[in-house]
């Protein structure tokens, strides 16, 4: 059995990593870096660092595209595959990866595409899908979770007011002035099915309206699912997903108009399997 890593061999494996990554993104031959990294992963013989840099360049910027099609599907069908080849070849260049793992890349982007003028001209409401998406990544990489129906005895106690309402691992509310349910729902049948074009079609309409939609992103099983919320539903459950209880996230949620329903909310959290638990105290360490 390999005897594990000293602290010391980690904290220099993590910095040489870390300079790895620089030297990539450096448009110069960064020779004081590629001195700090001996010897380069992969590197045989009597071959020069240089060489090696420039390979993992070449490798970084074709693989750039293919990392974050797989997260930004949506964006992508909406640039179009060369432009959005472009554009992730720019991104990983002004914010490259961080960790070993590409599908932690991306949080970024949002950000960035906000920034970009041209994409903005193009289509205003890009960053926020980017945005969208990276919501249901982080969703379907959460931990699963079973509900408890049995705890929703506690909404009947008199501590009802104190009490809190677990959702589902990963769910987050996002609230946008563009409609990204219907972005997001329209996006996902594939070309020729007969429910594209009236999808498009309602996209459409609703994007020359203006119509802005509220959407919680929450676990459906193995998948993830984008669900419309009224403003006043939103309210409540993003305050939930803060952690306040139940009595003062209905007292945020009573500043919207129309007012909130909490019953018509409640039966649809819990058919819909969005509420997990209902407690007098923390979320356990599961959640």
């Amino acid at each position: 059995m390999t005897p594990p890593l000293t602290d010391e061999a980690l904290r220099a494996e993590a910095l040489r990593q870390q300079t790895l990554l620089q030297a990539i993104r450096a448009e110069a031959e960064p020779q004081a870096l590629v001195a700090q990294i001996t010897p380069w992963p992969g590197q045989r013989g009597d071959a020069a660092p240089d060489e090696g840099l420039k390979g993992y360049r070449r490798n970084a910027l074709a693989l750039a595209p293919r990392a974050l099609g797989s997260v930004f599907p949506v964006v992508q069908q909406m640039l179009g595959e060369a432009d959005f080849a472009a554009l992730a070849r720019q991104f990983w260049r002004d914010a490259p990866p961080v960790r070993g793992d590409l599908a932690c890349w991306g949080e970024a982007l949002p950000a960035w595409l906000s920034q970009q003028t041209e994409v903005v001209e193009a289509g205003p409401w890009l960053a926020s899908t980017a945005e969208l998406e990276w919501l249901v990544h982080q969703a379907s990489r959460a931990v699963d979770a079973s509900p408890q129906p049995d705890t929703l005895a506690l909404l009947a106690s008199p501590e009802a007011g104190q009490a809190l309402l677990h959702l589902q691992p990963g769910s987050a509310v996002l609230i946008s002035p563009w409609p990204l349910r219907l972005i997001w729902t329209a996006h996902q049948w594939p070309e020729g099915h007969t429910e594209r074009a009236p999808a498009f079609a309602a996209l459409r309409e609703a994007l020359q309206q203006g119509h802005a939609e509220p959407v919680l992103v929450v676990r459906d099983g193995w998948r993830v699912a984008v669900e419309p919320l009224t403003p006043p539903e939103a309210s409540f459950t993003q305050s939930l997903l803060q952690g306040q209880a139940l009595g003062p996230a209905l007292e945020f949620a009573a500043a919207e108009s129309p007012p909130l329903s909490f019953e018509g909310w409640l039966v649809r959290a819990v058919q819909s399997g969005w509420l997990v638990q209902v407690s007098l105290g923390n979320a356990p360490e599961t959640l």
